[in-house]
């Protein structure tokens, strides 16, 4: 009986979070899209084009095809609808999905109030010092990120892509059966995540190649049948994945790729700082649970994941005019949010089993908690003045 109560406090927990996070997105996505030179604005006039551009125009076409069908058909069946609406729509559907699924990793640690920690991650953002980092975002960056559509639709299948190779490789360290399904599920994810935008792919699958690299060369290549049968799983992403880097940066507008240390981030006031703004929480979890942090599957792959991603875009540009939109920096803010998941999952599993008699782990915890707290607190004002600022977007 009690167990039921709890279940149902949780569904209406979680139906009443969906709702609020879905209106919240809805405003500020609804007020984007009507603000020219917006990636929503944008993003939008090619979704409004969707059979033109595709796919020479639009390389990554999810998003777009999504705004496309739901403007028609809400076209036909309500009347004239504009095409604002349907990007708002669709966008916060993406964002309670996204939702969903962070609650659903939470819940598999068995931590308390699950929906309520993951509606806090759909939220997190930098912590924000207004005499050093005059934007909250820009520069800094996040692993919530409002003003661009394809990175809210890439990220339902990076979570889900990251946990399924987590699944994987833990299965073949306990000598487990990988069953066939779950490798084909694994590549169809992969598929979907690089036709919603191709950074998830771009960062993670270098940082997962090390990861098994580290892995064989410490077994001594045992299972090494297995860990190639995981890699298979991107072959499919890495050819539309190679037809993208193509028509993006060496056609239209594109002016190639170019290569210099921190050529992108000249205009930030400094990149470390700016990264301890963004992982202060992650950061200081690892550090202060380092013993059971080195030994943590997702710890490692997620930390592998955001260094690599990092380096990606210190060392990586765009050429010509778009050489300064980071847009080297997405892979990058994905892995921050796959590593703000797993650092507060095992957080929150902890304080969940903490004896508070234990003054170390008391005072170790309440500072965590502090910090966690503080990022969410930015998030809260950050998502707060999108909505109610004039002019401002990112």
């Amino acid at each position: 009986m009690i167990f039921t109560e709890i279940k149902k406090r949780d569904y209406l927990l979680t139906v009443l979070l969906s709702m609020a996070l879905f209106v919240i997105t809805f405003a500020i996505v609804f007020k984007q899209s009507q603000m020219p030179a917006t990636d929503y604005y944008l993003h939008m006039d090619n979704a409004a084009h969707f059979k033109e551009l595709v796919p020479y125009h639009i390389t990554y076409p999810m998003w777009h095809f999504l705004v496309y069908a739901v403007y028609k058909a809400g076209w036909y069946l309500l009347g004239n609808m504009p095409l604002e609406y349907a990007c708002a729509i669709v966008t916060s559907l993406i964002n309670v999905s996204i939702f969903l699924i962070i609650k659903k990793i939470i819940s598999s640690y068995e931590c308390l109030l699950p929906a309520l920690i993951a509606f806090a991650l759909c939220l997190v953002t930098p912590i924000y010092i207004p005499w050093y980092n005059e934007s909250l975002y820009v520069d800094q960056w996040s692993p919530v990120t409002w003003h661009n559509p394809t990175n809210f639709m890439v990220k339902p299948f990076a979570l889900i892509a990251f946990c399924l190779v987590i699944l994987i490789l833990e299965k073949i360290k306990k000598k487990e059966n990988i069953a066939r399904k779950e490798y084909v599920f694994l590549t169809i994810t992969v598929l979907l995540s690089v036709l919603a935008k191709p950074s998830f792919f771009q960062g993670f699958v270098p940082a997962l190649g090390i990861y098994i690299l580290i892995v064989l060369i410490y077994t001594r290549f045992r299972d090494f049948k297995k860990y190639v049968l995981l890699c298979l799983c991107f072959l499919p992403g890495l050819i539309i994945v190679i037809l993208q880097f193509y028509f993006a940066f060496y056609t239209g507008k594109g002016g190639g790729v170019g290569i210099g240390w921190m050529e992108a981030m000249s205009q930030s006031h400094n990149p470390l700082i700016a990264v301890l703004l963004v992982l202060l929480f992650p950061l200081t979890y690892i550090i202060l649970n380092i013993n059971k942090c080195k030994i943590n599957t997702p710890i490692q792959v997620s930390g592998l994941f955001t260094i690599v991603s990092w380096l990606e875009y210190a060392l990586l540009f765009e050429n010509g005019v778009r050489k300064y939109h980071s847009n080297f920096s997405w892979a990058l803010q994905l892995s921050y949010t796959v590593l703000w998941v797993v650092t507060t999952a095992l957080f929150f599993k902890d304080l969940k089993e903490m004896d508070m008699h234990n003054q170390k782990a008391f005072a170790k915890n309440t500072v965590l908690l502090i910090i966690w707290l503080a990022h969410l607190a930015c998030g809260i004002y950050y998502a707060w003045s999108l909505i109610t600022v004039e002019g401002m977007w990112m």
